[in-house]
């Protein structure tokens, strides 16, 4: 973006520094989430693993079974605040493109 960019090249470091701190702060916490519960999932032995496995299963058959409308209802309850959080930031870009392009 500096090189491409005028008004990129213009902004201070600190508020470079916070764009970069505001995208890379987020991604590292839900990464080092994701790689605790595969942590936690790799430590279940026995019995334990063998009940997640057919839990696993017989959430594989429920998914297999539910009608396409059914899965896309299902996605969106289970990602709902994702779906806000990047709906309004899109909608964030959309005004700030529109109100750039009109000086």
């Amino acid at each position: 973006m500096h090189r491409r960019w005028a008004y990129y090249r213009q902004l201070p470091v600190t508020l470079k520094a916070l764009a970069v701190v505001t995208i890379l702060a987020p991604a590292c916490v839900i990464e080092a989430e994701r790689a605790g519960l595969r942590y936690e999932k790799a430590q279940w032995k026995g019995v334990g693993k063998e009940e997640l496995e057919a839990r696993e299963a017989q959430l594989r058959l429920h998914w297999d079974s539910l009608s396409q409308r059914d899965k896309i209802k299902d996605w969106a309850d289970r990602h709902k605040f994702g779906i806000i959080g990047g709906s309004w930031a899109s909608s964030m870009l959309i005004a700030w493109a529109i109100i750039q392009r009109d000086p």
